[in-house]
């Protein structure tokens, strides 16, 4: 669903993205959703075409790859490790408020640190442990809500998050600059069930996807998407 509303906005916006969607446990073929059909045919957009699996060489086609959930974002750090510059949230990449933004940084600092000690059998002190929490409480979510399963009117809520969300990807990607704040495609994946997976992108005429030469690209996902 995410995807073909990108490409609808980019087209409408004149900005030339390519734009690819897969989902993490998707179903290759797996039509769309009824309600994201009609959602989407609402709009003057083509429902048409299925699912299809997150593969190494998507994600080495895109320059930028955007998730619809941080747990999404993890399972493609783990499995694509060398790819973890170029892999956000859709909401982490769009909503670039400076605290939230130095809040994001100091609990992924964090996070490695705890995890290195986990590894490592060393103990984690009561600091850490309240500083995690402390942190955990004051992000807000990077998740988009999977409407999978949910009635017309829930997929219609979460339509209107992620098109308000890929408006701000747009503005990014038209920017000048847009090729020194993100990579050149971008990807969104889903777990192939729900409402968006990671596309990957590019704009037309570059070699590679993402978001300095692809645009983010999403997907519906389902019970397990990305």
């Amino acid at each position: 669903m995410a995807e073909r509303l990108l490409r609808h906005k980019a087209a409408q916006a004149g900005v030339a993205l390519e734009v690819q969607s897969a989902g993490i446990a998707a179903a290759d073929g797996a039509p769309i959703s009824e309600n994201a059909r009609i959602l989407l045919e609402r709009r003057g957009i083509d429902a048409s075409g299925g699912a299809k699996s997150v593969t190494p060489e998507l994600i080495r086609w895109a320059d930028l790859v955007l998730t619809m959930t941080m747990g999404h974002k993890q399972a493609l750090i783990r499995r694509f490790p060398d790819a973890v510059d170029k892999i956000r949230t859709l909401k982490e990449y769009a909503v670039d408020d400076p605290e939230t933004v130095r809040l994001r940084r100091e609990a992924e600092r964090l996070a490695g640190e705890l995890q290195m000690k986990l590894a490592l059998s060393e103990p984690i002190g009561d600091e850490e442990r309240r500083r995690w929490v402390e942190l955990e409480r004051a992000l807000p979510s990077d998740d988009v809500a999977d409407p999978f399963g949910g009635d017309l009117a829930v997929y219609e809520a979460t339509a209107a998050e992620i098109e308000q969300l890929l408006e701000r990807v747009l503005q990014k990607v038209a920017s000048p600059d847009a090729a020194e704040q993100a990579p050149d495609a971008a990807e969104q994946v889903s777990d192939g069930a729900g409402p968006a997976a990671d596309a990957a992108g590019q704009p037309n005429g570059t070699d590679r996807p993402d978001h300095a030469g692809r645009a983010p690209d999403a997907t519906e996902r389902g019970p397990d998407s990305a």
